[in-house]
């Protein structure tokens, strides 16, 4: 599961390392299909209710699988969380945040077709900067790689 920021680089990630990350399930190419756009809020329970039964087939057909969603809010976790555990599947948490300066940030997103609010990208900027990974195992992960905007690991 990615957890970072919108404009953090999530999607270009997941593009890079499709290999190494299995079938890569997005809730904002599901708000695009399902909506108008990807940012097409109205959409989101529909949008989260498709993925959900999607990795849900996924792991039970035993394929690894990544999330690219924000997740920075821990009740969103907790459904995918719990998901893996109905499946045996070990979840590991690839948090983005090193060095996404907040301003790199906030450009990335004014630079969109369709930015997400400001203070949204703000707001969730400081939820990951918030996050330790001794929050993110007790939730359930087993495992905690926090990455650069490159996608390396930092340690």
């Amino acid at each position: 599961m990615l957890i970072a920021c919108p404009a953090s680089g999530k999607t270009e990630l997941c593009r890079e390392n499709a290999a190494r990350f299995g079938t890569v399930y997005s809730l904002d190419r599901a708000r695009a299909q399902l909506g108008l756009h990807v940012h097409d809020h109205a959409v989101s329970v529909a949008a989260v209710a498709a993925v959900h039964a999607e990795i849900d087939e996924s792991l039970a057909d035993g394929v690894d699988v990544t999330l690219d969603a924000t997740s920075t809010v821990a009740e969103h976790r907790a459904r995918w969380l719990g998901l893996a555990r109905q499946h045996g599947a070990r979840p590991i948490a690839l948090v983005l945040r090193a060095d996404l300066d907040l301003d790199l940030v906030l450009r990335r997103n004014a630079a969109r077709t369709r930015p997400v609010p400001a203070d949204v990208v703000e707001r969730m900027w400081h939820e990951v900067q918030q996050l330790t990974v001794p929050v993110l195992l007790g939730e359930g992960f087993t495992e905690v790689t926090e990455l650069d905007a490159f996608g390396h690991p930092l340690r």
